[in-house]
């Protein structure tokens, strides 16, 4: 009981933050690598290893090639079903395919068309992407073992070029671009214009993802909802071009990269608005990146761990991994302290980090 009593006062007296042995940290994930998403659960960083390989990185095991040279783009809930597509230069099994790899198939060439796998959704089971010969001729698609690769173009009707970037964690929404702009579409059929919704909107948006229960789009500079249609997301003190790249599962979390002057990786949300991460991780957190810049970022569906691309402090490419406690755990922490410095006796009411 009181290594529990211990750790609630470090967060009220202290600043530092503790969650049962688990703490905010940050780590490099090795030069050259190039981080791209972050598993639901923040399991599993999927990107590119230093080979250039299609690769998943975990905290027990560091980098895992996949097999094959390539770019490994979106990842399920649990970390066990990946999608991305092969490099060009891939003979055994085909450049520029998009594919399904899990620990138990290994990888899966999807049915043409299918070039990019861009996300795939919690459960493993539906990809999003994008196939054509050049950039004016691409077309969204989305995939699914029962329905096989469809041309999301002839269901939502938007013209072309365009592309699938998001899709929901059950895959019954699927939000992407289109010549005529932004669009999700729904398992029902429904086909929403984003920037006509609500109407009376005066922006578009060029989505780059979609929040796990579907509700949030998110992408250049600004998110869309149902109730609120495209909302700016401000931006940093100082700040010049910015984009949204992802979501957590619920919305309340959105990050990107911003120009402040250099590309540097932020995070919004609701109270605070936009805020370059690196500050948040330091002032918040207590962490040390001296040297360091963070690029862009990615955030897991329960907000809790970040993932991107980074410059070393020596100079070189990196990417890196950030992990920090539940703010809710935060909050019962801080009151569980209070509580303590009355009563001195039962331990907080803290919750473990996970579902």
């Amino acid at each position: 009981m009181k290594a529990k009593w211990v750790v609630c006062l470090a967060v009220l007296v202290g600043g530092v933050t503790v969650v049962y042995g688990v703490t905010p940290s940050f780590q490099g994930l090795g030069r050259g690598t190039l981080p791209y998403e972050v598993a639901g659960d923040g399991s599993k960083v999927i990107g590119r290893d230093s080979a250039g390989n299609a690769a998943f990185w975990t905290s027990s095991g560091g980098w895992t090639s996949l097999g094959f040279g390539g770019y490994a783009y979106g990842i399920s809930d649990d970390g066990s079903a990946i999608t991305g597509w092969t490099g060009a230069s891939q003979s055994t099994i085909g450049g520029n395919n998009a594919f399904r790899w899990t620990p138990s198939t290994g990888v899966q060439i999807l049915p043409s068309p299918a070039n990019q796998g861009l996300a795939i959704s919690a459960d493993g089971t539906t990809i999003v992407g994008a196939w054509g010969g050049g950039w004016d001729d691409r077309h969204p698609f989305r995939h699914t073992p029962a329905e096989g690769t469809i041309d999301m173009s002839t269901v939502t009707g938007m013209s072309l070029p365009g592309e699938a970037r998001g899709v929901s964690g059950d895959g019954t929404a699927v939000t992407g671009w289109s010549d005529a702009g932004g669009w999700l579409w729904q398992s029902d059929g429904t086909v929403i214009r984003l920037k006509d919704t609500p109407p009376g909107s005066t922006f578009d948006i060029c989505p780059w993802g979609i929040s796990a229960d579907g509700t949030t789009v998110v992408g250049g500079t600004v998110r869309w909802t149902m109730q609120t249609g495209i909302v700016s997301l401000g931006n940093v003190p100082g700040g010049g071009s910015r984009e949204a790249r992802d979501v957590s599962g619920d919305g309340s979390i959105i990050t990107g990269y911003v120009d402040a002057p250099n590309q540097s990786a932020y995070m919004w949300d609701e109270p605070n608005g936009m805020r370059l991460l690196k500050d948040v991780l330091e002032q918040e957190y207590g962490l040390d990146l001296t040297g360091w810049q963070l690029r862009w970022a990615h955030v897991s569906d329960d907000g809790l761990t970040f993932a991107g691309a980074g410059y070393h402090p020596e100079g070189y490419d990196e990417g890196w991994v950030a992990t920090i406690p539940e703010p809710a755990t935060m909050s019962l922490l801080a009151v569980g302290a209070v509580a303590l410095l009355k009563r001195k006796r039962k331990s907080c009411g803290i919750r473990r980090r996970g579902k």
